[in-house]
């Protein structure tokens, strides 16, 4: 049986339309619908059952539509406002909790020492604080299809040559913390979208030390537009390209 999915994000949803494009037969069980917009979900709104955007202009020329009927589709997914590394390095950069290698190697250096709960739950209250879930709460009572969360691609692990420019990442990666923050972002990220929506974590096949996203799917990413083909800088280490999107929608894929 083929389900009706709907793709509604931001610029992150390039990544995830060319895979579409390039092979759709790929994923038998998904017929794709992107809802895309330039900026952040915010500006998605929804009236009478139907999804749509503050500046119905912006949706057309991305989408080539200005609006959505919720009811007519059996999955939603989002890949916008949702949860995101930076997220986890917020909180990590003012706490720590007990176990972490940097914890145990110099236990009185840690900034604000948390339990293991107490810091999961403030990541929660982060996590819940982003675009994706007022979204959501809004999508939730207009339709019956199954809602997904897809976070942001992890930076690339090229920023740990930029440590200058990133010198959070670097500092955790030094530190030995990553895996565990990983761990705790997505533990977090599941008690946040609760009964909401499912969250599907970042595929491993696309990690690198289990924070980064491995450069191999950052290089040749390109810009959300109405054919996706304009290339992202060289300094842009956040969006994944088709490869990466191809194992996200996998991932989607394998949830069905």
């Amino acid at each position: 049986m083929t389900l009706k999915t709907l793709i509604v994000g931001a610029s992150h949803t390039a990544a995830l339309r060319l895979a579409w494009r390039a092979s759709p037969s790929h994923w038998p069980r998904m017929d794709l619908t992107f809802a895309a917009v330039q900026g952040d979900v915010a500006e998605f709104q929804v009236t009478d059952q139907t999804l749509t955007a503050q500046d119905p202009a912006k949706l057309h020329r991305l989408t080539g539509q200005t609006q959505f009927d919720l009811t007519a589709f059996d999955v939603i997914a989002l890949c916008g406002g949702t949860p995101s590394t930076f997220h986890a390095l917020q909180l990590y950069t003012h706490a720590r909790w007990p176990g972490l290698p940097s914890t145990q190697a110099a236990p009185l250096d840690a900034p604000n020492l948390l339990s293991a709960n107490c810091f999961e739950l403030a990541l929660t209250g982060i996590i819940r604080s982003a675009p994706a879930i007022p979204l959501l709460t809004q999508i939730r009572p207009a339709t019956a299809a199954r809602l997904f969360a897809i976070p942001h691609p992890a930076l690339s692990a090229q920023v740990l040559d930029q440590s200058r420019h990133h010198q959070g990442f670097a500092t955790l990666h030094r530190s030995g913390d990553g895996p565990a923050l990983t761990q705790m972002l997505d533990r977090a990220a599941i008690r946040a979208y609760n009964d909401l929506a499912r969250y599907i974590p970042t595929p491993p096949q696309v990690r690198l030390h289990q924070f980064f996203t491995h450069p191999d799917f950052r290089r040749g990413a390109t810009r959300l537009g109405p054919s996706d083909t304009q290339p992202q800088p060289p300094t842009d280490y956040l969006h994944g390209n088709a490869a990466y999107g191809h194992h996200v929608l996998s991932a989607l894929h394998d949830c069905l």
